[in-house]
């Protein structure tokens, strides 16, 4: 217990003084987009890009970048089909990821470079409300099918006003930072990575200084009996100087098998910020702390489990982002077995609009043994 007290007290510091002089915000929030909605059609992000959306990853994404490069297809459309587009109530995305892994340690060596995901979105947004409907496939490297079709995201939105909107369909669950990176020690160990699909019914309120997401999420049929979990979400942002952002996250969940006599009950806690430390430093962060009651046949077990991410980034050219990173896992307090730690050194670049590259390297301590883990991202985005 100290050693969490300990923890959550250096995070709750870091946060406090970084965002006493926080100026700008991650990727294009930074800059003072802190809602998601100036890019997106979905009030959390991700999937379909609005025509405003695209411009801004060229003028301030992308290092390099023509007048009508962050169009769809590059520009190669007839201008006056891409204004017609742009004014149309049609929204286009869509991401193909190849990742190449590296694992290194004094028993293994492991690696595989493969297709992650390939998929398109379309989205109707008629104003008051919209649809969208992703599709495509995934690649699960342990698999001898080579291929899945999915369809990840799929959902309908109402909107009652500017500021308030229910959602409902298949996406993300509102929770923490909602990074796309879903192998961070914030993402899986919590069962919030892609290999869960979750059914939701989302409200949100997003204000200039305040934003609320409240939600009703069940694991999609498709997840293995055991792991299936009905759940109860909230997240809120509080938005500081406009650029920067600190916030909290709750989830209360039960799930398990009915047959097999095997329930769990779960309960989620995260604090996480975006804040700024001067003009070319920018901060992430996030803190978990999870509760899980399994209750067998006979008896019940209590595991408590947190995780950390910490990540310094710098800089020093538009486009060009190196970065410090640390994780930590112990996924019972109570076993010092359980407990990882990762110190990572990475870098983040988007050449041009369309493209990043992501790659990182973490030394990794679990019970003494140190491991070399490592792997370059190639993302392309409609």
């Amino acid at each position: 217990m100290s050693s969490l007290i300990r923890l959550t007290a250096v995070y709750a510091a870091i946060v406090a003084s970084f965002a006493a002089v926080a100026e700008a915000f991650p990727e294009l929030t930074r800059h003072g987009y802190v809602s998601c909605t100036a890019c997106h059609v979905a009030p959390n992000g991700g999937g379909a890009l609005t025509s405003y959306g695209r411009n801004l990853s060229r003028e301030l994404l992308s290092t390099w970048g023509a007048s009508r490069e962050a169009e769809v297809l590059h520009g190669a459309l007839p201008e006056k089909w891409m204004k017609d587009l742009d004014e149309s109530k049609f929204h286009f995305g869509g991401d193909a990821r190849w990742i190449q892994t590296h694992r290194e340690n004094t028993a293994v060596k492991t690696g595989q470079f493969f297709l992650m995901q390939a998929n398109v979105e379309a989205a109707y947004d008629q104003g008051s409300w919209a649809i969208a409907l992703s599709s495509g496939k995934i690649e699960d490297p342990r698999s001898k099918k080579e291929f899945q079709f999915v369809s990840p995201r799929y959902y309908g939105l109402l909107r009652f006003d500017d500021n308030s909107s229910l959602r409902a369909g298949r996406f993300p669950t509102a929770f923490g930072l909602n990074l796309a990176d879903h192998t961070l020690s914030i993402r899986r160990p919590l069962g919030l990575g892609p290999e869960v699909e979750r059914d939701n019914l989302e409200f949100s309120w997003i204000g200039e200084r305040d934003q609320v997401f409240a939600s009703l999420t069940s694991s999609a049929p498709s997840t293995s009996e055991t792991d299936r979990e009905r759940a109860i979400s909230l997240r809120y942002d509080r938005i500081l100087n406009e650029r920067s952002r600190v916030g909290g996250s709750l989830w209360q969940g039960e799930g398990g098998s009915e047959t097999g006599g095997s329930r769990f009950s779960r309960f989620m806690i995260a604090i996480h910020s975006i804040v700024n430390i001067s003009h070319d430093f920018f901060f992430t962060g996030e803190f978990d702390r999870q509760e899980r009651n399994d209750k067998p046949v006979s008896g019940t077990n209590l595991t408590q489990s947190q995780y950390a991410f910490l990540r310094i980034h710098y800089e020093p050219l538009r486009g060009i982002v190196p970065f410090l990173q640390y994780q930590h896992e112990r996924g019972d307090v109570n076993l010092d077995s359980s407990e990882a730690n990762k110190y990572g050194l990475g870098i983040n670049l988007y050449p041009r609009p369309h493209f990043e590259i992501l790659g990182i390297w973490n030394r990794v301590s679990r019970q003494s043994v140190w491991s070399d883990e490592a792997y370059l991202l190639l993302h392309y985005y409609l």
